[in-house]
């Protein structure tokens, strides 16, 4: 056999694999997700406010429950989301916080 195809092949495997299992972590990284919430204030659930996803264009308006959904490509736990409505005062941009 030749001796360079061996060491080619050699150092071949292990780098495609490596390759490999990179793309599937990128590609894992930013698959769809989504974010799901609620927005309340000291009465009970905001009807009708504008939730935002910070550094996105993505935003929906809540349910009578204060409900909503957004979708978004990439990690969504490191992102903050907005909620405006009028006659409400905004805070900023809120993190997750997660209840039970």
């Amino acid at each position: 056999m030749n001796r360079s195809f061996f060491i080619v092949s050699r150092h071949f495997l292990p780098f495609a694999a490596l390759l490999l299992l990179a793309a599937g972590l990128l590609a894992l990284a930013f698959r769809p997700q989504t974010i799901r919430g609620a927005v309340t204030d000291a009465n009970g659930p905001v009807a009708g406010a504008t939730v935002h996803l910070c550094a996105s264009l993505a935003s929906t308006t809540t349910d009578a429950e204060g409900r909503f959904t957004l979708s978004c490509r990439g990690p969504a736990l490191h992102r903050a989301v907005t909620a405006w409505k009028e006659g409400y005062y905004l805070a900023g941009p809120l993190g997750p916080r997660l209840t039970k």
